[in-house]
């Protein structure tokens, strides 16, 4: 699986790379809402986990614009942010789940390893290899 992690955390980023790699998924990151939104226009993606605290953008609005250009891409929302508006306005556009941070990684992984709901589907072919997709911090 061809995986897009937008996080800003370099820890929480490297965890999460490291298992799902482990486990064999490509594993591509961008620490900021505007570098995903570019790496999303090239083709090749299974799943989005996109954090809700990022320095540029608001997650919710990286989502948005993510339903905007591939309505039908997997979205897992990971966040710290615990507030109902939030999960509210994600669920509205049609995330698969919303995990809480801290989180253990089997719950994640049982979260990205689901097979693909009704409406779901990749984005066209997968691409190869492993990249780092980062921005610069204003």
């Amino acid at each position: 699986m061809n995986v897009l992690l937008v996080e800003d955390e370099p820890r929480v980023a490297a965890f999460v790379s490291k298992g799902l790699r482990a486990r064999g998924h490509k594993v591509h990151w961008a620490s900021a809402g505007r570098p995903a939104l570019l790496a999303l226009d090239g083709p090749g993606w299974d799943l989005v986990l996109l954090d809700l605290g990022l320095p540029d953008i608001d997650g919710l609005d990286v989502l948005q614009g993510i339903r905007d250009r591939h309505n039908a891409i997997p979205v897992v929302i990971v966040t710290a942010r615990d507030d109902r508006e939030s999960e509210t306005r994600a669920a509205q556009l049609g995330i698969r789940s919303y995990l809480m941070k801290p989180f253990s990684f089997t719950d994640l992984l049982e979260i990205v390893e689901e097979p693909a709901r009704p409406g779901e589907r990749a984005d066209l072919e997968p691409s190869d290899g492993q990249s780092e997709l980062d921005a610069a911090r204003p």
